[in-house]
């Protein structure tokens, strides 16, 4: 008898590890399919091929496991959800929050990433200070289905039955927050590292306050992957103690915190007026030294401010801010004159890449070359020497930073060759240049950004309904939409939607009626402000005239947004 169970049970091992092939089966295949979508966090087109932190994360991992990465790229997180369940995939790398609901359908792996949800209006929106502030004021919160920050307003809507929360069907968080810059919805919620990452091109959005504590992403395999899964456990457990995990994320993240509102205004308002007319000697410089046109101009903004006549108390001039000694040598007659100047720093750059040398891997080459180029290459050595001494990296720049500060100790530079640097300044230096580079390439039709390409139909979501908001467009207040049943909302160009604000019972969400059935399809029907048939329009003159201003106001905003924030149809 024991001897039959014995058999048995070995039988029931044996048939589970037959069907869980998940790992052997992307071996055979050479290729680790994974679900990705196109968000500035995850994956994108960049300057020079396919980055981000999750796609970097991924990479890696296939390359641990000897085959290639596969992309598979999806809009909307139902239709990645249903492929992962499906095991048309083998994971998704898609910022993926852990959920106790998600974990019933799918196997999480290790986490990689701590996060926290924030509510993110305009600096010049509703001014709302905590979760009981907006459910108070009524002010819709807009957030995409299926995601993590529905389930956590779902909760919320719970403990603060006038909280009103809006589902925006066929929409993104990227797609959100950028209704929300351009004034379209009042609020929305996303994670605070793209919150961090998306203001730098969006500098009005302001992130109100969180909803939630650490929270931790994590990606997705299917639920009979168990030995996928368990590899990319101990990928990461390897990954994170050779700290090549700390090195990504400050690759991605590491500069975000320099972010200033009146700073990134000033530079986008310069890079619109300014950078066309220096551009072509920044492309010339790049051809001749191989380096990004857009670093050389972010460089010469953190030197000059993209002025050719800039000069300094210690001498040193030009738009590219070279030293007397530097241009002689470099055979710049005039250090004046932006065409000599531009071409002479790129080539001083680019010497400095060539003696960091090419044993150094990128992006760490450049960003040492140019801690260099500002603080000169026997102090980069010294700090180089420095982390080597304290068990670091001295070829990986996250590494370098770390140390550069103590160039400054007397304790520690004394002993050092080339003594004393202002080794904090050389790290900033490098983090402005990455910082602004990024805005350079949105600016200039990069493809970090992405738009979906299904309008956004808006329904709300409430239990009990304390009032039901189907909107688009410039927002109000409850108090001034509810007057006499049915009021006019200003849209984005200028289009009057009529909205209702009527008080419901629970469940009569569901109800439908001709006036709420016209105002429903209005509010749907378009996000952009285009004509809406059958939408009432405003009786009053001064409705007209006031619809008519914010007309002019929204189309300005649009056109300045689309000067510098290239959204890439999908």
């Amino acid at each position: 008898m024991w001897r039959g169970l014995a058999a048995l049970f070995a039988l029931l091992i044996a048939g589970c590890a037959a069907q869980d092939d998940s790992l052997a089966r992307v071996k055979a295949r050479g290729a680790l399919i994974v679900a990705v979508r196109n968000y500035p966090t995850i994956w994108y087109e960049g300057p020079n091929g396919d980055a981000g932190f999750e796609y970097d994360l991924a990479r890696a991992f296939a390359e641990r496991l000897g085959v290639k990465i596969k992309l598979r790229v999806f809009d909307e997180l139902s239709d990645l959800f249903a492929a992962v369940e499906k095991q048309e995939v083998d994971l998704a790398a898609a910022g993926i929050t852990w959920l106790a609901a998600r974990a019933k359908r799918f196997r999480f792996g290790p986490p990689y990433l701590a996060v926290h949800q924030e509510v993110v209006c305009r600096r010049d929106g509703p001014r709302i200070r905590s979760i009981e502030d907006a459910a108070r004021k009524q002010v819709p919160i807009y957030v995409a289905p299926q995601t993590s920050y529905e389930a956590r307003l779902s909760e919320l809507a719970r403990t603060y039955p006038k909280l009103v929360v809006v589902r925006a069907q066929g929409a993104d968080t990227i797609r959100l927050l950028r209704e929300v810059w351009l004034r379209r919805i009042p609020c929305t919620v996303a994670d605070s590292h793209i919150v961090a990452t998306l203001r730098r091109f969006m500098p009005e959005l302001a992130p109100r306050f969180a909803i939630t504590g650490e929270q931790r992403l994590a990606w997705l395999f299917p639920k009979r992957s168990a030995a996928l899964a368990e590899a990319a456990r101990a990928f990461l457990r390897d990954y994170q103690a050779r700290g090549e995990l700390k090195r990504l994320k400050e690759r991605y993240f590491g500069h975000l915190h320099l972010f200033d509102y009146v700073d990134t205004r000033r530079f986008l308002r310069a890079v619109r007026t300014r950078l066309g007319r220096y551009r072509p000697y920044f492309e010339a410089a790049a051809r001749r030294t191989g380096f990004d046109w857009r670093l050389l101009a972010a460089q010469a903004w953190v030197e000059s401010r993209w002025d050719p006549y800039a000069t300094s108390p210690t001498g040193v001039r030009g738009i590219m801010m070279l030293t007397k000694r530097a241009a002689r040598e470099l055979g710049v007659k005039d250090r004046l004159d932006p065409r000599e100047s531009i071409m002479g720093g790129a080539i001083y750059l680019w010497r400095l890449h060539k003696r960091i040398g090419k044993d150094v891997p990128e992006p760490d080459r450049t960003w040492l070359a140019l801690a260099a180029y500002t603080i000169g290459m026997g102090h980069v050595r010294d700090a180089q020497g420095l982390a080597q001494q304290r068990g670091l990296d001295p070829k990986r720049w996250a590494d370098v930073a770390e140390v550069l500060p103590e160039l400054m100790d007397r304790r520690v530079y004394r002993r050092l060759k080339h003594g004393y640097a202002h080794g904090i300044a050389a790290v900033r230096y490098v983090e402005r240049i990455r910082y602004y580079q990024d805005l350079i390439v949105q600016a200039t039709g990069g493809k970090l950004l992405r738009q979906a390409k299904s309008r956004l139909r808006m329904r709300a979501t409430c239990k009990p309904c304390q009032n039901t908001f189907s909107q688009l467009g410039q927002y109000q207040t409850p108090r001034a939409l509810a007057g006499a049943g049915a009021s006019s909302l200003r849209s984005g160009a200028g289009t009057s939607i009529s909205l209702q604000t009527t008080q419901r019972e629970n469940g009569a969400c569901n109800q439908s009626t001709p006036r709420r059935r016209a105002s429903q399809a209005a509010a749907s029907s378009s996000l952009c402000g285009t004509s809406i048939a059958g939408a009432p329009r405003a009786a009053s003159a001064r409705s007209q005239v006031s619809n008519t201003r914010a007309s002019r106001r929204a189309n300005a905003q649009s056109r300045s947004s689309d000067s510098f924030v290239a959204m890439r149809a999908s």
